[in-house]
């Protein structure tokens, strides 16, 4: 595991989200909301890599199963102070549901994260996946028992993404928007290109995030670089 940056806003590391788990233990450290997009299911991947037609790239990481949800969980939740949220897929939702009660969390139902156009189900038998299943869990505790009312689906346009499995920055500012007060540290351990990262800190947010992959760890770098530069000048 390596720190490859740290400022006052942002911290990235190349290491798998166990790893991080546990430099954010020895700190005696916690996180305000965890945001998170994991691996999804073989089904979903399988399917994915089976149609590599129109520039599609293959995921190139494992799937996950419910075993690993459970880990993860076990793993993240005594460290979210706050809010607990997955992008995960229909396959995986109730594991996640399931293990987020099981660790005493009150969990919601799956929120739908939609982007029209996003996936094309190229042999034409059947509907177009263009929704993801948004898990939201928090803990039984004020002040979180009364946030508030927040967004019941996140709904926008389709994007260029960096990376094969992402997410539009759009609909992570929105997760962040609704789960995170500003000041908050906000944290994804599988951050990818950290678009989580750029959508917390364009709230007002600390972030932290952690990539097993030294490629999605090295687009993270520079996005969070080129961000931090065009802050600096008020772009």
């Amino acid at each position: 595991m390596s720190v490859l940056a740290q400022t006052r806003r942002w911290e990235l590391r190349l290491a798998d989200h166990f790893e991080l788990a546990r430099a954010l233990r020895d700190r005696g450290e916690m996180v305000d909301l965890l945001a998170t997009d994991t691996p999804y299911s073989d089904k979903t991947h399988g399917g994915h890599n089976a149609l590599l037609l129109e520039g599609r790239r293959a995921v190139s990481y494992a799937p996950w199963t419910d075993e690993d949800v459970k880990r993860f969980v076990g793993e993240w939740s005594p460290l979210t102070a706050g809010w607990f949220v997955s992008v995960t897929d229909h396959v995986l939702m109730p594991g996640w549901v399931r293990e987020l009660e099981r660790a005493g969390r009150y969990a919601f139902p799956p929120l739908p994260m939609v982007i029209p156009g996003s996936r094309v189900r190229l042999r034409g038998d059947g509907p177009s996946p263009w929704s993801y299943q948004v898990v939201v869990a928090r803990p039984r505790s004020e002040p979180y028992s009364s946030w508030g009312t927040t967004r019941g689906a996140f709904v926008g346009p389709r994007e260029p993404l960096l990376m094969t499995g992402g997410k539009p920055l759009w609909a992570m500012r929105q997760i962040v928007e609704d789960y995170a007060r500003p000041g908050s540290v906000v944290c994804d351990p599988c951050c990818g290109a950290a678009t989580t990262m750029i959508a917390a800190m364009l709230q007002g947010c600390v972030a932290l995030g952690s990539d097993a992959s030294a490629v999605a760890a090295g687009i993270a770098l520079e996005r969070l670089e080129a961000f931090d530069g065009r802050a600096m000048i008020g772009a």
